[in-house]
């Protein structure tokens, strides 16, 4: 085997060994079998849908008990309307990979981070029961 193919094929070994499973796509697939999946920069409101609205923020590495973490947690307003007024409220602490039900709909944090430009963020897939 000449030396050009030798090359090619440590290349092409290295590449596969070093690529692993393709996690990406795994995670997308997930998100997609959520209805919506959204978005909620710090001290922002994602209106979901006319009767809920989920607003984020205190993004800290610090947990309710004030434990230091590891990774970001986030708090998550919870409101559900009845016409114009607000019919029940919640809130919760969160990390990522948590499910939480409030009323009839499911809420899966995919990701909580930092945008550089954006500032901290929270990403959810929501699924109404």
């Amino acid at each position: 085997m000449g030396l050009s193919k030798q090359l090619l094929l440590s290349f092409l070994v290295v590449t596969l060994i070093s690529c692993g499973p393709n996690t990406a796509t795994r995670k997308i697939s997930e998100e997609e079998s959520m209805e919506n999946v959204s978005t909620i920069y710090a001290n922002c409101v994602w209106g979901v849908d006319g009767n809920l609205d989920i607003a984020a923020g205190n993004f800290m590495y610090v947990d309710a008990s004030g434990d230091k973490q590891r990774e970001l947690v986030a708090a998550l307003w919870f409101v559900l309307h009845d016409g114009p007024e607000p019919k029940d409220k919640q809130s919760f602490q969160v990390h990522t990979g948590q499910e939480v039900i409030f009323g009839q709909y499911k809420v899966k944090v995919v990701e909580i981070g930092v945008d550089d430009k954006m500032g901290p963020f929270v990403r959810l897939a929501l699924n109404s029961n």
